[in-house]
């Protein structure tokens, strides 16, 4: 209902997708879908330019922020691909932050400055060389060894190496555009999930941005995350989205995010925030209202802690019935009950499309053995 709300109203919107479930509202009002569930792969770094603001600290902290979420990205293929429980070390961050900024170099790109940034021209295999070939001051049995690990995503011959290193060529004019994932054919594969999800975020900042920046009479320009909790599985990843929060609305952009419930915002915050979860610097603390939807009795008992509700505004939502909903400004404290009504013609708009949802069913009943003909 929201996103044809903004889309009626000329306002624009990048729809991140995981499980198919806005692909009949997308095409119904006029969108595009991008699909990144396909074996052609994507270029796991993305840098757009930024156009120069002289004096701003906005431009700035948006430079960084789409520096620190590529890097981010790098980090969690590298600890990935290191093998389950495993960690980066301070050295290799270090390396990884100077093999990236090397390889943006060679490829024309200032790390400094954003406004010579371009997309693809800087891939995973330029960073994986400028390891292989241009870190001869550095300890060179750690980067013989990160280059091993990263040989597989990154060097030509290697098996996942079209998967990450694939140009990018997305049409980006419609208002409205959704990335569709397809958890279920990612669902047996932690870095590829993972890594789609980060791509999927850089995409939509990168969008929303340039839409501010290049147009004389800017819109409102909304992000919407569903199914936050199955895309916000790393710190990497629940950083980027508080630092979306915390600094796009500076650039006329909301963040929304769809969580099932309150204790999967908690469990997003667990990673690396311990037992701080009011904290400004969290997910939870940067998040500045609330729709609360019916919830069960846990879940509106953690709502309740959480945003330090009365207990009469609990018991609400565990009876709200479909379309009401209680808006939550949780630093002032203010709680208002809401009723959502939607036309009747409308109705079959909002409600999951059937044939997405075959099709995700499908592949997560589908080994991928068996649809390679092995199994």
């Amino acid at each position: 209902m929201w996103v044809t709300d903004w889309i009626s109203r000329g306002q624009r919107v990048f729809v991140v997708d995981p499980k198919l479930e806005f692909g009949a509202l997308t095409e119904a009002l006029g969108g595009s879908l991008i699909s990144l569930r396909g074996a052609s792969g994507f270029n796991l770094l993305h840098f757009e330019a930024i156009p120069p603001t002289p004096g701003s600290d906005l431009g700035t902290s948006l430079a960084r922020l789409v520096f620190e979420d590529n890097l981010a990205a790098l980090e969690a293929l590298y600890t990935l691909a290191k093998g389950a429980r495993a960690t980066i070390t301070g050295v290799e961050r270090n390396l990884l932050i100077n093999a990236l900024k090397r390889a943006m170099v060679r490829g024309g790109l200032d790390p400094k400055d954003a406004s010579t940034w371009s997309p693809n021209q800087v891939f995973l295999s330029d960073v994986y060389q400028v390891l292989k070939g241009d870190m001869d001051e550095e300890d060179k049995e750690i980067v013989r060894l990160m280059g091993n690990i990263l040989e597989q995503y990154a060097d030509r011959s290697g098996q996942y190496f079209e998967q990450y290193n694939t140009p990018n060529h997305f049409s980006l004019e419609s208002d409205l555009i959704t990335a569709v994932f397809g958890l279920g054919q990612l669902s047996s594969d932690e870095t590829a999930k993972s890594l789609t999800s980060h791509f999927a975020l850089r995409i939509a900042v990168n969008h929303a941005v340039q839409s501010f920046l290049r147009s004389d009479h800017p819109t409102p320009f909304h992000i919407v995350i569903d199914e936050a909790s199955q895309l916000l599985t790393t710190p990497a990843l629940v950083s980027s989205v508080v630092a979306m929060l915390s600094l796009l609305s500076a650039y006329g952009i909301s963040v929304h995010l769809a969580f099932q419930t309150m204790e999967a915002i908690q469990r997003a915050d667990s990673f690396g925030t311990g037992d701080h979860a009011a904290s400004i610097n969290t997910l939870a603390g940067t998040i500045p209202a609330y729709w609360l939807f019916h919830q069960e009795p846990t879940s509106a008992e953690t709502a309740a802690r959480l945003l330090h509700l009365p207990p009469e505004e609990a018991r609400r939502i565990v009876r709200n019935p479909v379309g009401q909903c209680i808006l939550v400004f949780p630093k002032t404290g203010l709680c208002i009950p809401l009723a959502i009504q939607v036309p009747p013609a409308f109705h079959d708009l909002f409600r999951t499309d059937p044939e997405s949802m075959r099709i995700m069913i499908e592949q997560a009943m589908t080994h991928p053995s068996e649809k390679e003909g092995k199994g």
